[in-house]
């Protein structure tokens, strides 16, 4: 594999002198079988073997590969080194390469050490078992949760000991006002039900009392007192003019945005979509349990289903993944998971001049919705469309119907005889 992208006989002798020769010749064939092109690789190697000239020259074995050390290189070294070349010096650079190296490193380590857990770690960890296994909490929902509570337990307890017994009410609503006090109010109050969600496993746990989960404090936030975002039929056609469906990317981006505005998906929805859930002759599209935690149906539009062909027959690239969204840069050919479909999103958002007010994807998914309300769509089906349970939840959009609303408002009544 070093012959493949390093053909000069002194570079290869170079790396098989380091101290993580093995380790090194492991990542050219790792970064090659993920599609790196040849320069990034390159670059990434030369990253690698200067950590591997530092650890010698500090003592360390090739064993010693590990977070740490790689924090230490980072932070310590790094900033101001004075090894002779070549190595690259951007920090952004030499932390994804060494990333690299410790995934390798540790995938080729028969018998894996045990990372030690901080008590935090241990608690955070238990609770995030406690959504996983008895809520069913979805990953993305689970992260955000164990990260409040983290920022609690470190505002209590600071680099000291953690007693949860010694944790009070006082201690928990100080944390939750101080936090919200800085937020909108939705935000305030996803803290709020990380909290309580966090103080209800405590209580299994014969820790705290019950009545601490309705005295945490929450913000107030009436239903339906806002408005959702939407895009405008001229925002909505240079959005989705903004993909240049003549490159595999833009293929990919254009049949994923189509996703979000004609079937309201939802980006984790978008993210899961397989091979296996199309079915092209009935033209119907299943869509895997995921927020709602059951599976459901949807119609597949033709232009919907012109735009995922299109992508999959001259855009996607050769891969066994039987997801449909995959990568066509390192990691080739892997999913593409949410945060990359947000990426793909926001820099159509900045090439259509929309990214002064918008960011994320689910505008997409209201302004599908509105649409469909706009078309004589009743709150029922796009209830069932929205995997909504509740009506409710749907009859938001209703209040940006304008055109329906101007129907039934009653003329201001003036002087009447």
């Amino acid at each position: 594999m070093l012959d493949q992208f390093f053909r000069r006989r002194r570079v290869r002798r170079r790396i098989q002198r380091n101290l993580l020769a093995e380790a090194l010749t492991a990542l050219a064939d790792h970064l090659g079988r993920r599609g790196h092109p040849e320069v990034v690789l390159q670059s990434y190697m030369q990253a690698a073997e200067h950590f591997g000239y530092w650890l010698r020259r500090k003592g360390f074995a090739a064993a010693d590969v590990n977070a740490g050390t790689v924090r230490t290189f980072l932070v310590r070294h790094l900033p101001h080194c004075h090894c002779p070349p070549p190595h690259p010096r951007a920090i952004p650079l030499v932390r994804a390469a060494l990333h690299q190296l410790v995934l390798v490193v540790h995938a080729r380590d028969p018998a894996p050490q045990e990372l030690s857990l901080t008590p935090l770690d241990a608690i955070t960890g238990g609770f995030d078992a406690h959504l996983r296994t008895t809520c069913g909490l979805a990953v993305a929902t689970r992260r955000a949760y164990g990260h409040h509570v983290r920022e609690l337990l470190v505002a209590r307890y600071g680099a000291g000991p953690i007693d949860l017994a010694a944790l009070t009410l006082a201690d928990v609503t100080a944390f939750v006002a101080a936090r919200g006090a800085r937020l909108a109010p939705a935000s305030a109050n996803a803290i709020t039900l990380a909290v309580r969600s966090f103080l209800r496993y405590l209580r299994l746990q014969g820790i705290g009392d019950a009545r601490w989960v309705a005295a945490v404090p929450r913000a107030a936030q009436w239903s339906l007192a806002t408005l959702p975002r939407v895009l405008t039929d001229a925002e909505l056609s240079a959005f989705l003019a903004a993909f240049d469906r003549a490159t595999a990317t833009g293929r990919r981006g254009y049949a994923l945005a189509l996703c979000f505005t004609e079937l309201a998906m939802r980006v984790g929805e978008v993210a899961r979509l397989a091979l296996e859930d199309i079915d092209w002759r009935a033209g119907v599209l299943t869509l895997a349990p995921g927020k709602t935690r059951r599976a459901s149906q949807l119609p597949l539009p033709a232009s919907v289903a012109a735009a995922l062909a299109d992508y999959l027959q001259h855009g996607r690239p050769t891969t066994t993944s039987r997801v449909i969204f995959v990568h066509h840069r390192a990691p080739r050919g892997q999913p593409l998971g949410p945060s990359g479909m947000r990426e793909d999103v926001r820099r159509a958002y900045r090439r259509a001049g929309l990214d002064a007010r918008l960011t994320g994807t689910h505008v997409l998914r209201h302004t599908a919705a509105t649409r469909m309300l706009r078309a004589g769509v009743s709150l029922k089906e796009i209830a069932d469309v929205l995997g909504h349970r509740s009506l409710d939840t749907s009859a938001i959009y209703a209040k940006v119907d304008r055109s329906a609303l101007t129907e039934v408002a009653l003329p201001w009544p003036e002087g009447q005889p």
